[in-house]
């Protein structure tokens, strides 16, 4: 079982702002590509009625049924398919207050789903986010999970179809709880070997990895973070580099350009203000730093951000 106490922790960095985008009607031959995402959000499909196939670039197809969830923590490009050819389909879209009900031109429904997107509500998600796998499915149909999972679906679903007052903000309520459930499961399902999560679940660095999640910026020496484990100095790094591969300052290196990386997707704060809000005393050094980390300037991750 995964240690309560992690998700304790982890609740305030996974926070999400879920938006429900489409909901599918689809049958006959069809394709629904999603681009990457470089808002800072994760994708998310609920399999509400029938099957398909998610397919992504240079991996096998993985095939869907009712009560599957899918959650793409990254926001990778992906699509979902019939798996047969779409050359021929047309799909119609109609605006629906706040969602897009699709459906596919002269088929017959076989197929529902709802589409949407989780944001991410806190720099240091970004971090976090890249230590979770490419894509989490939940089978909740095979899993003693079921009755939760499909009563959260099938109340989202309601809330779509039936359009009351207030629906949205119901509908996502539920999904921001879904997403929890989600990955609750799946590390009880697959336990943490490596990165945050096993940091956050080891006794000796955990106060220290919270402690740097809730202050980024602050100067953190060897000693400050020794004392918040309630250790040694040499103790603390001898965990950090059994639980996640990493010593404490890469981990605090890594967070911090997660942040920054973040920021200068989604605002216009000046360089040099991003730097310091990091942690970094210069611009000059907090560039150096991201290029390492991401091989790119700050500069031209803020353009490149802009234009996709």
């Amino acid at each position: 079982m995964v240690d309560a106490d992690i998700f304790r922790e982890l609740s305030e960095f996974l926070r999400v702002r879920p938006v429900l985008d489409d909901y599918c009607l689809f049958g006959g031959d069809w394709r629904a590509f999603h681009e990457h995402d470089l808002e800072g959000c994760a994708y998310f499909h609920l399999v509400l009625a029938g099957n398909c196939f998610l397919e992504r670039r240079n991996c096998d197809p993985i095939a869907l049924s009712k009560g599957d969830i899918v959650l793409l923590p990254h926001g990778s490009e992906h699509s979902l398919g019939s798996g047969t050819d779409t050359s021929n389909s047309t799909v119609i879209t109609d605006v629906r207050q706040d969602i897009r009900i699709k459906t596919i031109e002269g088929s017959d429904v076989t197929t529902k789903l709802v589409c949407g997107r989780l944001f991410y509500s806190t720099g240091a998600s970004d971090f976090l986010v890249r230590l979770l796998p490419e894509v989490v499915i939940s089978k909740t149909i095979a899993l003693d999970t079921e009755c939760r999972h499909e009563w959260i679906v099938s109340n989202i679903a309601t809330e779509i179809q039936e359009g009351r007052p207030g629906w949205s903000i119901v509908a996502a309520n539920f999904a921001s709880a879904l997403f929890t459930m989600v990955l609750r499961d799946h590390f009880e399902r697959h336990p943490v070997a490596e990165g945050v999560f096993s940091l956050l679940a080891n006794n000796q660095t955990r106060k220290a990895v919270i402690a740097m999640l809730h202050n980024p910026a602050h100067p953190w020496s060897l000693d400050e973070l020794a004392a918040a484990s309630v250790t040694s100095r040499a103790s603390l790094v001898r965990a950090f580099s059994r639980a996640g591969n990493i010593a404490p300052f890469g981990f605090l290196m890594r967070l911090r350009l997660g942040i920054a990386r973040q920021k200068l997707s989604s605002g216009s704060t000046s360089l040099g203000q991003i730097a310091e809000d990091v942690g970094y005393q210069s611009e000059a050094a907090f560039s150096r730093a991201f290029f390492r980390e991401f091989g790119v300037r700050p500069g031209q991750w803020r353009e490149f951000s802009s234009k996709a």
